[in-house]
């Protein structure tokens, strides 16, 4: 899917995005510490110019391709995903199973790191994973479809954002609406609602996209981030300081 997403890219011709994009094929090294992430950050020339990541994952079989996580600050980047995503699955709630759990993506390398980042996958029918009829058939091809699709989105909407819109922006709560529109609010105005992954300072699953500086952009800025058919509004009233 990483390889058709490039081809659709790619297909769109030069000056398509306004950053360069890279995608990262790992393999092999999560479940023992996201070690090709870590690696790619920790000895790979272009890590330092990476200033957004989204993160592509499947821990299942089928179901729709759901925002897990993003990385602090995550303002201005879950209103560009409303408005990209065609048919949102986002629970911002999922980040606090994962805190629960052992289980991790490369999502956290790279937020760790001080890439803004978001983790996209699919997480239904669990139990093949990492078991010998863990197959390729066994995938639904309709899940694909749909990550496919949102990962698509998800680019288009990181690219739309810039370093210094991010910093400091503040976090929201986000959930998608029966899949046709993705609501968030101020995370201060939902009492208890869990964080944003905060990432601490300095360096430290499979990526497929991260976005470099954009063309033609000054080195006075920061080069790295932290941790994409439209979404309408529905019809009602709003609580203060939200929105659909």
């Amino acid at each position: 899917m990483i390889l058709e997403l490039a081809r659709i890219l790619a297909a769109r011709g030069p000056g398509s995005t306004r950053h360069d994009l890279i995608f990262l094929l790992v393999d092999g090294g999560e479940e023992y510490g996201l070690l090709g992430a870590e690696a790619f950050i920790a000895e790979h020339p272009w890590a330092d110019d990476v200033v957004f990541a989204l993160n592509l994952d499947s821990g299942g079989n089928d179901g729709l391709a759901t925002l897990t996580r993003t990385s602090a600050d995550n303002g201005p980047a879950i209103a560009a995903l409303a408005v990209a995503l065609g048919r949102p699955s986002a629970a911002s709630l999922t980040a606090t199973a994962y805190a629960l759990t052992p289980y991790d993506t490369d999502f956290s390398a790279y937020d760790r790191a001080g890439i803004f980042a978001l983790d996209l996958g699919i997480g239904e029918d669990k139990a093949p994973y990492h078991t010998p009829i863990d197959r390729l058939e066994a995938v639904d091809p309709r899940s694909i479809q749909h990550l496919g699709e949102s990962a698509l989105a998800a680019i288009a909407a990181l690219d739309s954002l810039d370093r210094p819109a991010i910093d400091g922006a503040g976090d929201r709560v986000y959930l998608d609406l029966g899949g046709r529109a993705l609501w968030s609010c101020p995370a201060a105005a939902v009492p208890g609602s869990p964080p944003s992954t905060t990432a601490p300072a300095g360096r430290s699953s499979p990526a497929s996209a991260a976005g470099r500086r954009p063309r033609g952009a000054g080195s006075g800025g920061s080069r790295r981030g932290r941790s994409s058919s439209s979404a309408r509004s529905r019809r009602g009233p709003r609580p203060p300081g939200c929105w659909r």
